[in-house]
């Protein structure tokens, strides 16, 4: 079975975090790592992150200095163990599994083991499936 990592990076996301980890939870397919990192907030995003870490197993929490999305989320991939990367902003979230919304957004992830060795293997996956895309492919477009 695939599994997933899912790099949430937090910067004063306080108010969203539980509804964005909720959302990955309540998922058909479940992920196996869920890694938040507090990017130096200066809300209560920490607090917030270690009580849904302490509640879930599969939920890994970072706090760290500021210094951007960027590095944040490249942090999420230094220590991601699944074989799939998805990026879930703070303060978006997924929709449920019965959800009325007929198409799930796509989301851009990479294959970790690919990233980590060449940094050129990128997959796209929606409710459809998973197609690896390599980036010399022509873009892909969102209808």
């Amino acid at each position: 079975m695939v599994s997933f990592s899912v790099i949430v990076p937090i910067y004063n996301g306080e108010k969203y975090i539980s509804r964005a980890v909720e959302s990955v939870l309540s998922q058909s397919y479940p992920a196996k790592e869920i890694i938040l990192i507090d990017d130096g907030s200066k809300d209560g995003s920490y607090k917030k992150c270690t009580e849904l870490a302490e509640a879930h197993s599969e939920i890994r929490c970072i706090h760290k200095e500021n210094s951007g999305v960027s590095e944040t989320r490249n942090l999420g991939m230094s220590i991601a163990v699944s074989d799939y990367i998805v990026f879930l902003d703070c303060d978006d979230y997924l929709p449920g599994p019965n959800s009325a919304k007929r198409s799930a957004p796509a989301f851009l992830i990479a294959s970790s083991s690919e990233v980590k060795r060449t940094g050129e293997t990128m997959c796209l996956a929606s409710r459809a499936g998973i197609s690896e895309k390599s980036l010399s492919s022509p873009p892909v477009t969102f209808e």
